[in-house]
């Protein structure tokens, strides 16, 4: 049931991630984000998106990046230097790094998670928590609608 109108919806979700349910799996459609790496997840083939030769997740069909940067090898986010950092908990609709608990890392004023005392190298808006640009300017929009759970124009991030 749709809280805001009491509407009942035609789909199903599943309460844990709050995804839309696969009628014919009954489980929940593909997450945005890879919850050990924070890479974006293709949605139509349920697959990470590869890495190019600029460390940047792609769509081959469109040659669209996405924000961050990742190593090819290990798919582990880099940093400003190109090493690997080893954090491994992301939430899995937005990128963003988690705490121990499953939290939301707290951003620096510039909009940047801090892990252990080091800037994590993505910028997240503080409001939406979604990844932005490296000067915040540009937002990445939501993977799955808010309204409908459906995913939203995967290929114009």
């Amino acid at each position: 049931m749709d809280p805001a109108s009491g509407l009942t919806l035609p789909r199903k979700y599943d309460p844990k991630t709050s995804r839309v349910l696969d009628p014919s799996t009954k489980k929940p459609v593909c997450p945005a984000y890879d919850k050990l790496t924070g890479r974006p997840y293709n949605l139509e083939s349920g697959k990470l998106y590869p890495i190019n030769r600029f460390n940047k997740p792609y769509d081959p069909q469109s040659n669209k990046e996405f924000f961050g940067t990742f190593d090819a090898l290990s798919g582990k986010p880099l940093d400003k230097d190109g090493n690997t950092i080893t954090h491994s908990k992301f939430d899995e609709n937005t990128g963003r790094p988690l705490d121990k608990n499953g939290k939301e890392i707290p951003l620096n004023a510039d909009g940047f998670p801090v892990i252990d005392g080091k800037v994590f190298p993505q910028r997240f808006d503080p409001i939406l928590s979604v990844k932005t640009d490296d000067e915040g300017l540009t937002v990445a929009p939501l993977r799955y609608s808010p309204n409908t759970g459906l995913p939203t124009d995967i290929v114009y991030e």
